[in-house]
């Protein structure tokens, strides 16, 4: 993937730019309230009841100018499984924060580097939604390939962060323009007009192979009690090849009922329109256990 190298970095009081896009990390004046506040749209029909944060502070936090950075997303939330400083050259950090059991057990193997935010809201209808897209430095040069980050949108334990269409989840190996090559699309391409690919970074300076489209998460909820949202993302099996998420401020909001907007109907957002799975769905990828140094990636 080439490596554009003129960023500029600057910090102060936790506040980074990476080309156009501004990052403030959770300290100082920002909170785990202030992520679930920036998420919250006007009149959306929720009561905050609390909402709690675990990482790195350095993973996370609130951002803007999004659109002039090819994010898709001009302003919201983001959460990493690196460091928000080094989206724009060497995505690819041990942030030291722990991994999360819950991935870990979806996943089936051993997370680090993790950030979760959990919100308690009451809903006044039956169907939530907000927008968001997923990018990673995976891309492309580990599609279909053992090497996933997981992360997983779970609304009162269970994923929504679903492929517009399908029950399948968000992966790197179920949304791509395929495999590593000089062009676009690489081989063996799967769900490719989901995907923005910035393999040769033609679409954003900032240091990852690839984003999602911005999708609509949409979930049934309980009226009028607490309900419970987890936003987490995690690295898989190693430390290394981070990957973020980024949540469109303004957007979760209760909707699909008389007088609301309908459930997906997002500025710019794919359908969202999706059969209810029974059960967690994953968001992950195949696992394996090579060594470090098969991880690291050419500039």
């Amino acid at each position: 993937m080439k490596r554009l190298g003129l960023f500029s970095l600057f910090a102060v009081s936790g506040v980074f730019s990476a080309q156009a896009i501004t990052i403030t990390n959770l300290g100082g004046g920002v909170t785990a309230t202030s992520l679930a506040n920036a998420l919250l749209a006007g009149s959306s029909g929720i009561t905050l009841v609390s909402a709690t944060y675990t990482g790195s502070n350095a993973a996370s936090g609130t951002f803007t100018a999004g659109n002039a950075s090819g994010v898709g997303v001009d302003t919201g939330i983001i959460l990493t499984s690196g460091l928000t400083s080094d989206l724009g050259s060497g995505f690819s950090d041990n942030n030291t924060a722990a991994g999360d059991a819950t991935l870990g057990a979806i996943v089936g193997a051993t997370t680090f580097n993790a950030s979760v935010l959990t919100i308690t809201f009451i809903p006044t209808a039956a169907n939530i939604q907000f927008g968001y897209v997923f990018a990673s430095r995976e891309y492309p040069q580990y599609v279909n390939s053992q090497y996933n980050d997981v992360f997983a949108f779970q609304v009162n334990g269970v994923n929504r962060a679903l492929v517009p269409g399908s029950n399948t989840p968000v992966t790197i190996n179920n949304v791509n323009c395929g495999q590593a090559s000089s062009s676009s699309p690489g081989p063996n391409p799967t769900n490719c007009a989901q995907f923005r690919d910035n393999r040769n970074g033609t679409i954003s300076s900032l240091d990852v192979g690839g984003f999602t489209n911005l999708f609509a998460l949409t979930a049934s909820v309980n009226v009028g009690v607490e309900n419970t949202l987890r936003l987490a993302i995690a690295d898989t099996s190693d430390q290394i090849l981070d990957s973020a998420v980024f949540l469109q401020g303004g957007t979760l909001q209760t909707c699909g009922a008389p007088g609301l907007p309908d459930c997906g109907s997002l500025p710019g957002a794919a359908d969202p329109t999706v059969p209810e799975p029974g059960t967690v769905l994953l968001v992950a990828g195949g696992i394996g256990a090579a060594a470090l140094a098969r991880r690291y990636r050419k500039a």
